[in-house]
């Protein structure tokens, strides 16, 4: 009863993650890491997300492609790829709590932030990537998708919006996941279990990935922004109760 239990907390868990995702950019570490710690543990439950949302930003990226500002891709990528691959060696050897409860509280505060009239006029400089890929690819390295949430927000104060917002994001994102995934498999921490769960939710991204578009394409602009930064505040506060 107990193992039928937790696997439906993790499909359950998996279905809303992944289609907050696909409509807000964002949300499927925050919402499916908890569950995955809890039925399988930290080491094992960081790898198999990082299957996963690969499948999930590739899909993603896949359906907004030609709206993808690749400057900032670029941009972000120079620093992230490599912080992604320390970020990954901390998470093997480190505790990462204290680090949850600084993102939760950044979060908290930039959500409030993007509100104020000072936020409202603030705007994300291209060379602004460079530094918030390398703090975004170490975070995620040993954090899951924690950092997407904060990240996220930058991305919109570039201007990017809808499609452009999601696939820009997705590409930011998946290139993140890549080295990670290279450097959990040479230190032994994808067990083949751990692959297949890993693949099995994966397809639950993508799906949920063209639902996400469907659902993003009907959205009023105002509305996307008020409830992304709602998403934003809600996991800024669970990251802190969490940890």
């Amino acid at each position: 009863m107990e193992e039928l239990i937790k696997i439906s907390a993790v499909l359950i868990a998996t279905l809303i993650g992944f289609t907050l995702a696909g409509v807000a950019g964002f949300g499927g570490g925050v919402v499916i890491l908890p569950i995955l710690v809890w039925v399988f543990g930290l080491k094992e439950a960081i790898p198999i997300l990082a299957i996963s949302q690969f499948l999930g930003t590739s899909t993603r990226v896949w359906l907004h492609w030609d709206q993808i500002n690749w400057q900032i891709a670029l941009y972000f990528g120079l620093s992230s790829i490599p912080a992604a691959i320390i970020g990954s060696f901390i998470f093997i050897l480190a505790d990462t709590v204290i680090l949850m409860r600084i993102f939760g509280v950044m979060m908290i505060i930039l959500a409030i932030f993007t509100h104020l009239p000072i936020g409202k006029s603030f705007r994300m400089k291209l060379w602004g990537f460079v530094p918030l890929g390398a703090v975004t690819g170490l975070g995620d390295g040993f954090l899951g998708g924690v950092p997407g949430p904060f990240t996220s927000t930058f991305f919109l104060a570039y201007g990017l919006f809808a499609s452009s917002y999601l696939g820009t994001f997705a590409m930011a994102m998946g290139l993140i996941q890549i080295p990670k995934l290279i450097i959990f498999g040479s230190n032994q921490m994808l067990t083949l279990n751990g692959c297949l769960i890993g693949l099995g939710l994966g397809l639950i991204a993508i799906i949920t990935a063209y639902l996400g578009k469907s659902i993003n394409s009907r959205i009023n602009p105002k509305l996307f922004s008020i409830g992304i930064s709602i998403l934003i505040g809600i996991s800024g506060i669970s990251f802190i109760i969490r940890s």
